[in-house]
C-alpha cells in the first residue's frame, strides 16, 4: 500500500511530523523477531549525514515508535514492515 490510501495518510502524517520535530529522515521501521519496533533514520544535512538504528528504548524514536504501534492498533491487517522511499510515499506490509 502507498500513501495517501486513506488508512495509511495518518501514518505518513505521524512520521513526516516525527521527521521534522526531530530533524531525521526515517527510512523504514519494522517488528522485530523480538516483537518490539525498530527503526532505521538519517539524521544530519549534506555530507555529514548518518544512518542509524534504534529501538523503543531509543532517544530519538521512541515516541514515533509508539505513536506507529498506537496508529496500528485494531487494523484487520497486521503490518509489519513500514518503509519510505521517498519523502511522499510510503509503503507498508
Amino acid at each position: 500500500m502507498t500513501a495517501p490510501c486513506p488508512h495509511l495518510s495518518h501514518l505518513a502524517d505521524i512520521i513526516a511530523g516525527w521527521e521534522r520535530a526531530e530533524g531525521i529522515t526515517v527510512l523504514h521501521a519494522w517488528l522485530s523477531d523480538s516483537g518490539d519496533w525498530r527503526a532505521e533514520w538519517r539524521e544530519g544535512s549534506g555530507r555529514l549525514t548518518d544512518t542509524h538504528r534504534g529501538g523503543e528504548n531509543h532517544l530519538k524514536v521512541s515516541r514515533l515508535l509508539a505513536d506507529i504501534k498506537e496508529a496500528l492498533k485494531g487494523r484487520d491487517d497486521a503490518i509489519t514492515h513500514i518503509a519510505r522511499p521517498g519523502p511522499a510515499s510510503l509503503r507498508a506490509w
